[in-house]
């Protein structure tokens, strides 16, 4: 891409819940990144395995430590680290990372190329460097999230960008009001790349930003049942939100699971009983999101992938 790479401030965050075995790696690959202005803000969501205490042996001028009083989740976690930066642009990164050295310099080049692009994503590597990850993120009519994606050559349009590694314009970011705590984890980078294409910006990977990934680091921390149900909620959550025409495709499809896999059974009725419990604050949202919105659905659905991945997925 033909531009003058400008170099504005950036604001890395860190999310970790006892993700002691990560953070060495993860924060000297980030400390050593070849692009001369970026702070890192390290988020601790009250981890127990002595996690801090790493973080305060490093001694970079760079680095801010945020230590929460609890596990705030991702959203919410991630949300209070914005809080603290002062970057023209935020990263999250998840703690099970690596990152090339040139990540961050493709990334801050394509967002500084084009004013319309709202947020991007890196090619996320699984950590064995062989195969992707993340890359071409997108979702189906019922939901469901596709994080593959072929190797990539250019830069592509995406329907949203993986929280494992995504970079937003901050005034942007905070203008549709950051992620949604309610979600805690899971889906809210879908629902927050789905608002910001509402607003009319586009969200985009660069396969030239190169992170490796471990996958799934440190959310096998948190009780399996507990992240089913959040994924199919949150789900609901996020249709009722910017797309409602398709909530009668979610619950066929967890009807179908259900039938499938009758062990899914009680996470579906779970996650559908829990959105009616929020379905008032959640109604509320989706008027918010609705008045924002300057692009009509066709835009947006066109992004989609139309195939489905039942029965082998609760996702």
């Amino acid at each position: 891409m033909a531009v003058t790479l400008k170099t504005p401030l950036v604001s890395i965050i860190i999310l970790n819940y006892n993700g002691q075995r990560y953070i060495a790696k993860c924060l000297s690959s980030v400390l050593n990144t070849e692009y001369p202005n970026f702070e890192v803000i390290f988020v601790d969501n009250h981890s127990t395995d002595g996690s801090i205490d790493i973080v305060r042996k490093v001694s970079d001028p760079r680095l801010k430590i945020i230590v929460n009083d609890r596990n705030y989740g991702y959203a919410k976690g991630n949300n209070i680290g914005v809080k603290y930066a002062s970057g023209k642009y935020i990263v999250f990164l998840n703690v099970d990372t690596e990152v090339d050295s040139k990540w961050l310099k493709y990334l801050v080049e394509v967002m500084e190329s084009d004013e319309s692009i709202g947020g991007a994503q890196a090619k996320i590597i699984y950590a064995n460097r062989q195969h992707v990850w993340s890359f071409l993120s997108s979702i189906n009519p019922a939901g469901e999230v596709f994080l593959g994606g072929l190797d990539g050559k250019h830069v592509t349009d995406i329907f949203f960008a993986s929280g494992c590694c995504s970079i937003y314009r901050k005034d942007l970011f905070e203008r549709v009001g950051g992620f949604d705590e309610d979600y805690f984890m899971y889906v809210e980078d879908v629902d927050l790349g789905w608002r910001l294409r509402l607003f009319g910006y586009r969200i985009v990977a660069v396969p030239e930003a190169i992170i490796y990934h471990v996958g799934g680091g440190v959310s096998k921390y948190i009780n399996n049942n507990f992240i089913i149900f959040l994924l199919k909620r949150n789900r609901i959550f996020t249709l009722i939100k910017n797309l409602l025409k398709y909530l009668p495709v979610l619950f066929i499809h967890y009807i179908l699971i259900a039938i499938v896999r009758p062990s899914f059974a009680v996470s579906s009725l779970k996650a559908i009983l829990s959105a009616l419990f929020n379905l008032k604050k959640v109604v509320r949202k989706r008027r918010d999101v609705q008045l924002q919105r300057r692009v009509r659905d066709p835009q947006i659905i066109k992004l989609m992938r139309k195939v489905y991945i039942l029965p082998t997925t609760y996702f």
